[in-house]
């Protein structure tokens, strides 16, 4: 049984039958990168960057939050206040007064003279103990790594030698068809053969020119043997008359009857096209109705998925000639450009088509990335009956060069990232896993198509991302491998100490050595009192006074002024606090440190400031706006899956951001580059699946790029499947996430 697995490998493969038996019930196992093996029941975790193993998601949220009663499938905590007491207690005298001594008033004076004292007398006690009020340069002053490995194979890679065996190489193509595999001839047509139809071994000295009929299902039933197929007959081989070639091309006769082979000829119409001497168009009512007219019938035409490539691919300046049923001796005669405005005239990318238009017949070159973007809207637009889920992508295959062997097991994802991976895209997939659609509803959460959503809230078009990743591979689940991005841990159960570097200056110097002293001078005075030395002791008790009456501005000039430089965090929370207490509560007081970022959330505000340098741009408190406001004010009764705000405060740029999530993302994956701005994609983590999702894009300044490692391969997903709201969660699935507060989800 195991003749092919070394001893080490026989050993490990007996430990786990063995783990197996004595496994919990409804656990999931997880594989770390460090290879240790570990189970544990569903619920939000976080890879824990200091030693690599999984642990549970706890979130600090503002007050509103944290005290409300919100269904979450993470736990939650308060933000707490992480820097020294004897900071804190050095601001206390002056906090919640103006900043300038000019607008204190009466009352502010009183208010910090009932303080001072008792500030003063706290720290000096502090100060017999350690004073280190600076945090912690680690990672060799990077950011926390994501500590992650993908160590599954994934449906398809790109290189072939690191498949499995049975899956289907991404390289593998199919033929391009030459020719068409049947045609129907006029001379062929008999009493056993009333089409004509001729396989290519039949076709004998015939000459093989023929026309390509365009028809749609709706208008002429596919069944051969009704009355719709008999007039579509009818009209072809009148239109085949005219046109002087000997046959025609229909979908109805002129594909395999072999299932398998069926299916390949679906996706090689696109080649039949190309190489046939003309385009018609047959249209009409099912039944033989004649209430409708052509402009309307070429209209209904034009709304179906598989139509709109026929018109694109048709040989190049020749006319197409539009037949109707009934009326077959008097076809009008198009031009393309003339049949797009009297097919797409209303159509919302009725430009779009132009440029397409333009394109197939040379006169415009569009690069490869504007070509399929422009194709993707203009076919999303069209009605289609299923044949696969990736039918989608298979109309748009016939357009391109390379086309893929089709996998009937794809979704539609996964058809189209097969379908771009093996032709030469200009990395497509890369620079549209940066995009932030603009209207995230646009398609539903049940819509297979979600993936195609290129509405960038940015504005920005794929042509203006930059990867800095590439794609590796095709993942299970409507996912892909992303190899080479940089990532960084998000720290969202509470702040750390930040290590900050200051400049040195006699002014500082001095007073940290005041500081220090002052206990030295006051158990020295203490000690020459006791020894009866009572001017001595007067003297040191003096000192000591002066010195403790004036550490609280010793201690907010030995750490304040301005930051040149800090060990990079990102840290998150739920809510909104204004700047100046995210600040208080991570350095202890606030002194401008932090600034709102500008431009890196779809809730970023920005405006000019020329008080004293023209136009220079300023961010702003997000709430400032009603509907950002309105959001933050509806996070306490937000309902479970709607969009929550968040907030991220980066260290190393020292800017406060504030974006919208249904879940906390865990890690910052930055995938590529746009407008002199990094593209960060904000992934929550599903540790079953080891598959990150996204669940926002912010734009963070290049220079991060400099404190931030790479990661591996990683399974990335755009869209997270959330199994109902928490409480119609199985109890096998579902980890105790209720807390200590009546039993709610806290």
């Amino acid at each position: 049984m195991y003749d092919d697995f070394d001893q080490d490998e026989i050993d490990e493969i007996l430990q786990d039958q063995e783990a197996e038996k004595r496994a919990v019930r409804g656990q999931i196992k997880y594989l770390d990168v460090f290879r240790r093996k570990t189970r544990g029941k569903v619920e939000d975790r976080y890879v824990d960057p200091t030693d690599g193993r999984l642990g549970i998601l706890v979130i600090q949220a503002s007050s509103p939050i944290y005290n409300s009663r919100n269904r979450t499938t993470w736990r939650r905590t308060y933000i707490d206040n992480i820097s020294p007491y004897f900071v804190r207690l050095a601001y206390w005298p002056t906090g919640g007064t103006p900043e300038s001594f000019d607008h204190w008033g009466r009352d502010e004076w009183i208010y910090a003279g009932l303080r001072w004292l008792p500030s003063c007398i706290g720290i000096l006690i502090c100060m017999f103990g350690p004073t280190d009020a600076g945090g912690q340069v680690r990672n060799n002053g990077f950011y926390d790594p994501f500590s992650y490995r993908f160590w599954t194979y994934p449906k398809t890679a790109r290189n072939v030698f690191e498949n499995r065996l049975s899956s289907r190489n991404l390289s593998d193509t199919e033929g391009r068809s030459i020719r068409p595999r049947k045609l129907c001839f006029l001379d062929a047509i008999t009493r056993d053969n009333p089409t004509g139809v001729l396989a290519e071994a039949e076709w004998n000295d015939r000459n093989p020119k023929y026309i390509f009929i365009s028809y749609t299902a709706d208008q002429f039933r596919r069944r051969c043997k009704t009355e719709d197929a008999k007039a579509l007959h009818k009209v072809a081989r009148v239109a085949t008359k005219n046109a002087g070639v000997p046959a025609y091309w229909t979908d109805q006769n002129c594909m395999s009857t072999d299932k398998e082979e069926f299916s390949k000829d679906i996706y090689r119409i696109s080649d039949v096209d190309r190489n046939s001497h003309s385009l018609v168009i047959i249209l009409g009512e099912s039944g033989g109705g004649k209430a409708k007219k052509i402009p309307e019938l070429l209209v209904g035409w034009g709304t179906r998925m598989w139509t709109f490539p026929e018109a694109l691919l048709a040989p190049p300046h020749k006319e197409v000639l539009v037949y109707r049923r009934g009326d077959e001796d008097n076809p009008v005669a198009f031009s393309r450009l003339e049949l797009s405005h009297q097919t797409w005239a209303k159509d919302e990318f009725r430009l779009r088509v132009r440029e397409l238009i333009d394109h197939y017949d040379n006169t415009l070159t569009l690069s490869r990335l504007e070509l399929v973007v422009i194709l993707l809207d203009c076919l999303l637009s069209r009605e289609t009956t299923p044949w696969a889920e990736g039918d989608l992508a298979y109309a748009l295959m016939g357009m391109l060069r390379q086309q893929p062997n089709t996998d009937t097991s794809d979704s539609a994802f996964q058809a189209f990232a097969r379908l771009s991976l093996v032709n030469d895209s200009d990395r497509l997939l890369e620079r549209m896993i940066c995009l932030l659609p603009k209207d995230p509803l646009k398609f539903n959460s049940r819509d297979r198509h979600y993936w195609a959503n290129l509405d960038d809230f940015w504005d920005a078009k794929l042509w203006d991302v930059e990867p800095i990743c590439q794609i590796a591979a095709i993942g299970m689940d409507d996912t892909v491998i992303i190899d080479g991005a940089y990532a960084a841990t998000i720290h969202w159960n509470s702040f750390r100490r930040v290590a900050v570097t200051t400049k040195e200056t006699w002014t500082r110097m001095i007073s940290r050595g005041l500081l220090r002293l002052t206990p030295v001078y006051l158990l020295s005075g203490i000690a020459a009192l006791l020894s009866r030395s009572t001017q001595v002791g007067i003297a040191f008790m003096t000192l000591t006074a002066v010195f403790m009456l004036i550490s609280p501005i010793l201690i907010l000039h030995i750490y304040g002024g301005k930051v040149w430089s800090t060990q990079p965090w990102l840290f998150g929370f739920e809510g909104y606090l204004p700047i100046k207490e995210i600040e208080k509560r991570i350095f202890g007081f606030p002194q401008n440190r932090l600034t709102w970022a500008p431009y890196s959330s779809t809730l970023s505000q920005h405006r000019p400031l020329e008080s004293f340098l023209k136009n220079e741009c300023r961010g702003v408190d997000p709430t400032k706006n009603a509907a950002t406001k309105h959001l933050v004010d509806r996070g306490p009764t937000a309902e479970y899956g709607q969009a929550r705000v968040f907030t991220l405060v980066d260290t190393n740029t020292m800017t406060v951001t504030l974006f919208t999530a249904e879940r906390p993302p865990v890690v910052a994956l930055l995938c590529g580059s746009e407008g002199g701005m990094q593209r960060a994609i904000m992934c929550s983590y599903d540790w079953p699946t080891q598959t990150l999702y996204r669940e926002t894009v912010l734009r963070m300044e290049t220079r991060v790029l400099e404190k931030m490692s790479r990661v591996g391969r990683v399974s990335f997903g755009l869209r997270r499947n959330v199994q109902g709201k928490p409480d119609t969660w199985p109890n096998s699935c579902l980890e105790t996430t209720v807390l200590a507060n009546g039993g709610n989800w806290v």
